[in-house]
């Protein structure tokens, strides 16, 4: 059985068809069953699924098994029996690239500040000049608002990496957004 399922032998769906389902004769131990139990199973409703001959443990001879699920849940039965294939994990430059440009916003708001990408690098516009009146302000200001171009935080990512070089590279962001 797996995890949260409910195998039976036979005799057990015997008795489950003869107290619970009424559709087969009494048997000699459904004198001995809980009219609260059964009513209460009854009330939830069960469906049978013939699983099969298996061999138990402890048991040297198969025994035939069958599974039961409350009403309504009876297509869990089918669930494992498809086999999916390897999942397959498609990585693109494109894709890392918008992981780092999140991990980027993130610790630039960690650090109380706010990321705006600039397109065109602006290094030369980084150079503070302090001069009179509101250029502490004007200091404060470009500290808080991070304009910077990407290129210059990324690494250069180019479609002739490999999916190992990708996956180093979505793992180092994975752990700096961590």
């Amino acid at each position: 059985a797996q995890g949260g399922q409910i195998m039976c032998s036979a005799e057990v769906i015997r008795e489950i068809k003869a107290s619970v389902l009424e559709t087969v004769t009494k048997t000699e131990f459904s004198k001995f069953q809980p009219s609260k139990a059964i009513d209460g199973t009854k009330q939830l409703g069960i469906v049978i699924k013939d699983v099969g001959e298996r061999k138990l443990k402890g048991l040297e001879v198969p025994e035939f098994v069958s599974a039961i699920y409350p009403s309504g849940l009876e297509a869990r039965h089918d669930l494992g029996s498809e086999d999916p294939g390897p999942a397959s994990v498609y990585l693109d430059v494109v894709r890392v690239r918008e992981v780092g440009m999140l991990c980027l916003r993130l610790e630039a708001l960690a650090s109380g500040r706010i990321f705006k990408p600039s397109l065109t690098p602006r290094d030369s516009e980084l150079a503070i000049t302090l001069g009179d009146g509101g250029a502490e302000e004007e200091e404060l200001e470009l500290w808080k608002t991070l304009e910077v171009d990407p290129d210059n935080l990324l690494p250069p990512m180019t479609t002739r990496w490999t999916d190992h070089d990708l996956l180093s590279t979505l793992d180092s962001f994975t752990c700096r957004i961590r």
